[in-house]
């Protein structure tokens, strides 16, 4: 059969499908109060209301803040599985709707999620993560068991509560945990490395050995500068110490201890006049072996250590006698000397600086005083030589052997003395003994005096070749 049938009589059409041979009428759906008829499907803020049950007649969808039950039912949620979210993936603008995104564990993308590894980028997002505060943390605290979720947590200030934390002033004990400080190893610390300017964070620094790097450490034999800086190491002042003062038992750490005047105090230090006993411990003063001693600092006032030489300590005694001598071997000629001639080794080179009497004096610059002088001569004539030997106190120009005596005004004023002589031959040679000098003097620049011989003799003097004059003085060293 065909649709639609005619009303008898009427001629009008009425609409119908034909359902098994039989004429099933069409009706159009109206929705209203009694007495209206409105189209559904035109009428203004007239839709068709409609209820969702489940098929036991359980209404389905929930009103707001109504309180969940058990087996209420809902609609799934469906999202797009997206390995990477990808910025307007489904959408064309602000404000349309989209599918939720899921990752490849099934896990829901958020506006503030990152993938492990990405850069950051100006603008990214994140999620706020809440923490409960507790001015003082409670063990299992929201929590009933190990492996359960728990609040972070804060303290007063909002800073964060971690495992380690411990709350100032309280005391320790077995089992506290703590957090590990990284540190980056630096042999040899370097200005500004890791940070680009004051102010910036900056990673702590070991050296090869694990140790520390801090400021005024460093490295042995550098160089000292003039902005260099240090550790301050903290002292208590105990005008007395007190053993157990520092530290409560052997192996333990203490402060050091420092006098009245901050001088620290050390083991076998003891106060002025305090009585000594049995097991008192001391401090080694070492010395520098020296088999003759030196000036060791740079000027008057330094610190310098002692010398000592077989065991025993060099030291400045307020006097001593020695004896000094030198030789002086004239040319191989027998040219007569007349007054006022120099008697000297060579008539073109003699020795720079004058004849040498070497250590006249203790130490450099010191003082003495001369009592006798033994002057000899390997000549065994009847005729004697009466000359003077003229002292200096440093270095003079020495004088051809014959020629006339000159010294500088400059020179003249470093003479010491003057010792008059007369040799007499006895035998094979001729001696002369000169008494109860007492001339003092000072050496300048070394520990030596110098020397020149000047023939006073107005008969002059008749040598033999290669003559050898020898010049012996005893002196009573004062300091």
């Amino acid at each position: 059969m065909v649709d639609n049938v005619t009303l008898p009589g009427t001629g009008i059409p009425v609409a119908t499908d034909d359902v098994g041979g039989f004429q099933q009428q069409r009706v159009k759906v109206t929705w209203g109060p009694d007495g209206t008829g409105n189209d559904v499907d035109v009428a203004t803020g007239k839709p068709l209301p409609i209820q969702i049950r489940s098929d036991t007649g359980v209404i389905v969808p929930k009103a707001e803040d109504v309180a969940s039950g058990a087996g209420d039912f809902g609609f799934p949620g469906l999202a797009v599985r997206r390995d990477t979210p990808v910025a307007g993936g489904g959408v064309t603008t602000d404000g349309d709707y989209n599918y939720l995104k899921n990752d490849n564990f099934g896990k829901l993308w958020t506006a503030g999620d990152q993938i492990e590894d990405i850069a950051a980028a100006t603008g990214d997002r994140g999620s706020s993560a809440l923490a409960v505060r507790r001015d003082t943390p409670v063990s299992g605290a929201g929590v009933s068991t190990d492996g359960d979720y728990a609040h972070i947590l804060l303290d007063s200030f909002g800073k964060l509560w971690t495992a380690g934390v411990q709350i100032e002033d309280v005391a320790s004990a077995t089992g506290d945990r703590g957090n590990s400080i990284l540190a980056v190893r630096r042999d040899t610390p370097l200005t500004g490395a890791g940070v680009s300017t004051d102010g910036d964070y900056a990673n702590v620094q070991l050296d090869l050995f694990g140790k520390l790097w801090t400021t005024g450490t460093y490295i042995r034999n550098s160089t000292a500068g003039g902005s260099d800086v240090g550790s301050v190491s903290m002292t208590v002042r105990r005008d007395t110490p007190a053993s157990g003062d520092a530290a409560s038992s052997n192996g333990l750490y203490g402060p050091m201890q420092a006098d009245s005047f901050g001088k620290l105090w050390t083991a076998g230090a003891y106060p002025e006049d305090a009585a000594s006993s049995a097991g008192d411990p001391g401090i080694t003063a070492h010395a520098v072996r020296r088999a003759t001693p030196v000036d060791q600092s740079g000027t008057d006032g330094d610190y310098e250590p002692l010398q000592i030489s077989g065991g025993a300590l060099w030291t400045r005694v307020v006097s001593e006698q020695v004896t000094v001598q030198t030789d002086v071997t004239r040319p191989a000629d027998t040219t007569a000397y007349v007054l006022n001639d120099a008697v000297s080794n060579s008539t073109s080179a003699p020795t720079s600086g004058g004849f040498t009497l070497t250590g006249a004096a203790r130490v450099s610059g010191g003082s003495g005083i001369i009592t006798d002088a033994i002057i000899t001569s390997s000549n065994p004539a009847a005729s004697g030589l009466i000359a003077e030997i003229v002292l200096f106190d440093t270095a003079v120009t020495n004088i051809n052997d014959n020629a006339a005596w000159a010294i500088s005004d400059t020179e003249v004023k470093t003479c010491v003395g003057v010792i008059g002589f007369f040799i007499e031959g006895v035998g094979n040679n001729g001696i002369c003994h000169v008494q109860n000098l007492s001339i003092g003097f000072t050496c300048v620049g070394s520990a030596n005096l110098r020397f020149l011989i000047r023939i006073s003799a107005s008969a002059g003097y008749t040598p033999i070749s290669a003559e050898v004059i020898t010049v012996k003085l005893k002196i009573l060293q004062t300091d």
